[in-house]
């Protein structure tokens, strides 16, 4: 199995994803990058890298020298702070998606990236189950 690699590893959901996923493949198969610096247990329990999930070309050689199989894209602007800022979340939600499926495409890595319940509104149905990921 290759490695994987989390972006927004210190955000809401990679500083609950990347400890769990350590657990399960192991801390050096598992390497969270963020765009700051990660509380030092995170950053310490496992491999780190500073990194902004917009620039391919930084993206793609981490990618490349990790041999990453799998890439977790958590980066993004949530809702409240991109309204403040519609273009500088776009810039960062979606340029940094692009930059991910571009270098997954090259480096032949499968990609999660998931939405959020604010993508669905309120009248989402209730109920749905969810997929587990390994």
């Amino acid at each position: 199995m290759k490695n994987i690699l989390v972006t927004g590893a210190g955000g809401q959901i990679g500083s609950w994803l990347v400890p769990k996923l350590r657990g399960l493949y192991g801390n050096s198969r598992v390497i969270a990058t963020d765009i700051r610096q990660l509380d030092p247990e995170m950053a310490e329990s496992g491999l780190f890298e500073l990194l902004d999930a917009t620039d391919s070309e930084a993206l793609g050689k981490a990618v490349e020298s990790h041999q990453v199989g799998l890439i977790y894209h958590l980066a993004a602007v949530l809702s409240a702070t991109g309204e403040r800022d519609p273009r500088g979340a776009w810039r960062v939600n979606m340029s940094s998606l692009e930059a991910v499926l571009e270098v997954a495409r090259h480096q032949g890595c499968a990609v999660f990236t998931p939405s959020s319940i604010g993508v669905f509104g309120s009248g989402t149905p209730k109920g749905i189950s969810h997929l587990r990921i390994p």
